[in-house]
């Protein structure tokens, strides 16, 4: 699975996002990953809403997908994920990092040739 979060040239985003609802946290932490990767920003936002019920690995990958999010929104949600939830060093980190550095290649999932 690695293989396919880290390469989006595989035209896969539409399967992996399809299995992510029946996936093992791990898978759904790669699935949330491979979606950063292909800039998948609408799935992206509509997954925030599901960050509490999050497995921490999973979590950390959120955050990091948020950085394909427009500026306004991810320094917003973020923001508020620091205030209303208990967060950890790294998580803490992961924020910072995503605030502060935006990702150019955002797409949604139907923009996205499958």
């Amino acid at each position: 699975m690695n293989l396919f979060a880290c390469n989006s040239d595989l035209n896969h985003l539409k399967k992996l996002l399809s299995l992510y609802k029946s996936s093992s946290p791990e898978a759904k932490r790669k699935i949330i990953l491979a979606a950063h990767e292909a800039g998948a920003s609408t799935w992206i936002r509509e997954l925030k809403e599901l960050y509490s019920a999050l497995d921490p690995w999973s979590r950390r990958a959120m955050l990091i997908a948020c950085q394909i999010l427009p500026e306004d929104e991810r320094t917003h949600y973020l923001k508020h994920i620091k205030k209303t939830h208990p967060i950890s060093l790294s998580e803490e980190l992961i924020i910072e990092w995503s605030i502060n550095n935006k990702k150019y290649n955002m797409a949604t999932v139907d923009e996205l040739d499958m």
